[in-house]
């Protein structure tokens, strides 16, 4: 039904189609992701079921990295601070002293 909409509104065919995200069960609103082929990829904007919101551009965010030195959220190339512990997150020892585990 949403893929015969989305062809039906931008006049091509998605290669897939599917629900994005996690819905309750009984909501009123579903996500859904569609994927175009490159030279097929319509421009963003159009309304499906003359109610819906607007079509975006999905732009996948990059994962957030985590220090191996330590442990910090920055890259680990560069890093000047002491080493932690991988269990406890001291910078008292490393990991093969902890006595955490």
């Amino acid at each position: 039904m949403v893929e015969a909409e989305i062809k039906r509104v931008t006049q091509a065919s998605p290669t897939t189609v599917r629900p994005h995200g996690k819905t309750k069960a009984g909501a009123s609103l579903q996500l859904w992701l569609a994927h175009f082929p490159r030279p097929h990829a319509h421009k963003v904007g159009f309304r499906i079921f003359d109610e819906s919101g607007l079509a975006l551009v999905y732009k996948h965010r990059q994962n957030i990295l985590k220090c191996k030195r330590c442990l910090g959220f920055h890259f680990t190339r560069g890093c000047s601070r002491a080493l932690a512990c991988a269990n406890c997150a001291s910078t008292m020892y490393l990991t093969f002293k902890c006595k955490g585990h």
